[in-house]
């Protein structure tokens, strides 16, 4: 009931926007390509995943998210990794500073408890740890591969903190810092490449609508896969209920559910959830497991507020033709 209540508030404010009475949702980015392919939904003893999709018909990008430490990032260790993004495009630069942890914990609706805080230096450790592989290849009629854009980096390379301090020197050593930005309790430096891609390859989402699903994995990767399939797709088509090599619904929301009529069940009602805010989302499930079908979207314009370190042309966000 809660949930329902909350779709409902947002688009109430959506309306009220339209009518010139509201506001502009806020923005939450990503790199087009972790929108595609995401972080585990659970715990795993594993040290490296890949995930695959489809970016058009002859495109496909195969992402590896590896640890160097002793968990691999999951869950909503992707409520902080995007949030990092979104921090960097605010400010238009790889390096982040903020005063105090409240600022995460806000913008996610989070208590500012004790649990909290143990959570976020947990949350944090598992991204400093995580190393990106993102590789976008082009299939020709034949079959063959060829590689059109590579990067293989970590996503933060240094951070200090309070009760973190990862990399020091490194961090006193960046030229891009003043000695202003030590005053800040907090410092995150982003690696260059992974700044680039994010600044030419991004992907805007409302934070309002994808915190309700922040303690949801496969809500948050659903809401944001269909979200921007309908936006970026140029004719009606259909994504496959499962496609090993090229990214179905099943390997695209990155669950660990086994019975397909039952993940298939629980997607639908998120659909059902993402259409309260979205009420005209050309988007809806075919019989048995054929797949989703989605045909192309215009979200109401403007309704999230731009940011100005971004680029707000459209070919920086959307994918090749179809």
């Amino acid at each position: 009931m809660k949930k329902a209540t909350e779709l409902q508030s947002l688009r109430r404010q959506i309306d009220l926007f339209i009518e010139g009475n509201g506001e502009a949702f806020d923005p939450f980015i990503q790199i087009r390509e972790l929108v595609l392919c995401s972080l585990p939904h659970k715990a795993t003893s594993e040290r490296s995943i890949t995930r695959v999709a489809q970016l058009g018909p002859n495109t496909v990008v195969n992402v590896t998210f590896t640890t160097v430490g002793k968990q691999l990032a999951y869950g909503s260790d992707r409520t902080l990794l995007g949030w990092f993004q979104t921090k960097c495009l605010e400010g238009n630069s790889s390096v982040i500073t903020f005063d105090h942890l409240i600022e995460y914990l806000r913008a996610f609706d989070l208590d500012d408890g004790g649990k909290s805080y143990k959570r976020f230096y947990e949350r944090l450790q598992r991204v400093l740890d995580l190393a990106i592989a993102i590789r976008v290849y082009h299939i020709d009629d034949r079959g063959s591969t060829s590689k059109k854009f590579t990067l293989n980096t970590f996503a933060v390379r240094a951070a200090t903190t309070p009760n973190l301090q990862q990399d020091d020197q490194h961090v006193a050593d960046d030229a891009s810092l003043t000695p202003s930005d030590f005053d800040k309790r907090f410092v995150i430096i982003t690696s260059d490449d992974f700044f680039k891609v994010l600044h030419n390859q991004h992907v805007v989402m409302p934070l309002q609508l994808m915190k309700i699903y922040s303690d949801r994995p496969i809500g948050w990767d659903f809401c944001q896969l269909i979200l921007y399939r309908c936006f970026s797709a140029k004719t009606p088509s259909v994504i496959p209920w499962s496609s090993p090599e090229t990214g179905g619904i099943k390997e695209l929301v990155g669950s660990e559910d086994v019975n397909d009529r039952q993940l298939k069940y629980k997607l639908n009602g998120i659909l059902d959830e993402i259409k309260i805010v979205y009420p005209d989302l050309p988007a809806y499930f075919l019989p048995s497991l054929k797949g989703l079908h989605i045909s192309p979207w215009k979200p109401p314009q403007a309704h999230i507020k731009q940011i100005t370190g971004a680029p707000s042309d459209r070919k920086r966000t959307a994918p090749p033709e179809r």
